[in-house]
């Protein structure tokens, strides 16, 4: 009884020492024809509301989670209204004579509106993969501006 025991126990230990890798890469799936950015983990592809999931259930990726949410909860709102103001005259064409083509003009408005959230929401989903697959090391930013000072016009490479 007693080699049956440590047997199973350490059968179980050897299983559990296997499934405690959490570092994955996620990999960012590129846009396709009628489909958005997805994000890959493990094989799986995951939705922008599964990544947050995944940020959102790690302590040390608390500091994106909250401007991701942000960005695709504007994006989500923004969208859903353009959608129901631009279908709503539409279906109205089907059934009367005179819709009114003006909700239709400022759902599009909506969905343009709608445009920046969304690329904010992938640059950030960008900056918080490349922060989770280094380790949780910060990544150095180099930027380029444009600048006059007392010696004329020139490039600033800021670090």
């Amino acid at each position: 009884m007693k080699k049956f025991f440590i047997i199973a126990l350490v059968a179980f230990g050897h299983q559990t020492c296997f499934a405690q890798n959490t570092n994955e890469q996620i990999e960012l799936v590129p846009k396709r024809f009628f489909k958005d950015e997805a994000y890959k983990k493990c094989g799986i592809e995951m939705t922008p509301t599964q990544l947050m999931q995944v940020f959102k259930d790690d302590p040390k990726m608390t500091q994106f989670v909250k401007p991701l949410a942000l960005n695709y909860a504007g994006e989500a709102i923004l969208k859903a209204a353009g959608g129901i103001l631009i279908f709503w005259p539409l279906t109205e064409a089907i059934y009367r004579d005179n819709p009114n083509w003006n909700l239709a003009y400022i759902g599009a408005a909506f969905y343009l509106v709608a445009i920046p959230f969304q690329n904010g929401f992938s640059k950030r989903a960008k900056s918080a993969i490349d922060y989770y697959n280094s380790g949780y090391k910060q990544a150095s930013r180099v930027s380029f501006n444009l600048q006059i000072d007392s010696k004329g016009l020139g490039i600033a490479m800021k670090f």
